[in-house]
C-alpha cells in the first residue's frame, strides 16, 4: 500500500511539475491557512503577511469589528479591538443549516501587532461579538 502511495505521489509531482525538495523546504500550502506539512517559522511568517496584505489588514487593525475575508471555500475572519487582531480561519460548510465552520480551538490568540494568548474571558467575548456580526451579515455559523 505504501509503495502504490509513494507511486501516487510521484506522478501527481511530474504531472504538475511540483519539484519535491523545494516542496520540502518551504511547506507545502493547501489553503491560505492549512498546510500539509510542518513549515518553518520564516515560511509561515511569509504566507501570513502576504494574506495580510492582501486583505489589507493595516486599514482594519484601527477599526474595532468584525472583518469577513473569504477566499473560495476558506478564509479569514479578522476580529479587531483595541488595535489588536485575532485571526481566525473558517471554511465554507456542506451542509444547509451552516454557510461556514469554525474550529472553536483555533481561536487562542491575538495574532498581531504581536502573538499573545487570549483567556477564556476573552476567547468566550470573541465567540459572542463574532456570532451576532455574523447574524447581522446573514452568515449562518457553526463554531
Amino acid at each position: 500500500m505504501l509503495e502504490t502511495f509513494s507511486n501516487y505521489l510521484n506522478k501527481l509531482f511530474k504531472k504538475n511539475k511540483l519539484d519535491i525538495n523545494k516542496l520540502a523546504s518551504e511547506g507545502i500550502k493547501i489553503a491560505d491557512n492549512m498546510y500539509i506539512v510542518k513549515t518553518t517559522n520564516d515560511t509561515m511568517n511569509k504566507w501570513n503577511k502576504k494574506r495580510r496584505k492582501k486583505d489589507k489588514v493595516e486599514k482594519i487593525i484601527n477599526k474595532d469589528g468584525v472583518y469577513f475575508k473569504p477566499r473560495g471555500r476558506d478564509g479569514t475572519i479578522y476580529y479587531v479591538k483595541n488595535r489588536k487582531i485575532c485571526e481566525i480561519y473558517f471554511e465554507m460548510s456542506g451542509v444547509k443549516e451552516y454557510d461556514i465552520l469554525i474550529n472553536r480551538s483555533t481561536i487562542k490568540n491575538w495574532n498581531l501587532p504581536e502573538e499573545v494568548k487570549l483567556n477564556s474571558v476573552e476567547i468566550e467575548e470573541i465567540i459572542l461579538e463574532l456570532k451576532q456580526s455574523l447574524i447581522k451579515k446573514r452568515i449562518k455559523v457553526d463554531i
